[in-house]
């Protein structure tokens, strides 16, 4: 039998539930094997020597910290975020290649800008 266990949280604050330790133990099993599975899928797409920290980032595009937090989110009508991030663990990592598209947004932008005045 599977519970959802948030959903009955959300539901039934003060439930109190008796468990098998036998299912506390294969639960914490399944739990590790998805993240154990997680992480490996990450460093299959990315090579750590192909990922920027977010001070990198903010010295190659010459931004703020709070700029590139914001272009890690999507906007307000559900498009992907301008500078996408990648969860390595607990760290923050950004792919070069995605930071590179970035900046040649960012240069295009400014030499139309440049040429035609603002826009």
């Amino acid at each position: 039998m599977e519970i959802d266990i948030i959903r009955l949280y959300q539901e039934c604050p003060e439930a109190t539930l008796n468990v098998k330790v036998s299912d506390m133990i294969e639960a914490n099993r399944s739990l590790v094997a998805e993240a154990i599975q997680n992480y490996e899928e990450v460093h299959k797409q990315v090579e750590m020597n192909d990922l920027l920290t977010g001070q990198e980032v903010e010295q190659y595009l010459g931004i703020s910290r709070a700029t590139r937090e914001r272009w890690g989110k999507p906007d307000a009508f559900g498009q992907p975020p301008m500078l996408p991030k990648i969860k390595v663990g607990w760290l923050v990592r950004y792919k070069k290649a995605d930071v590179e598209n970035v900046k040649v947004k960012l240069d295009y932008k400014h030499e139309m800008r440049d040429s035609y005045g603002s826009y």
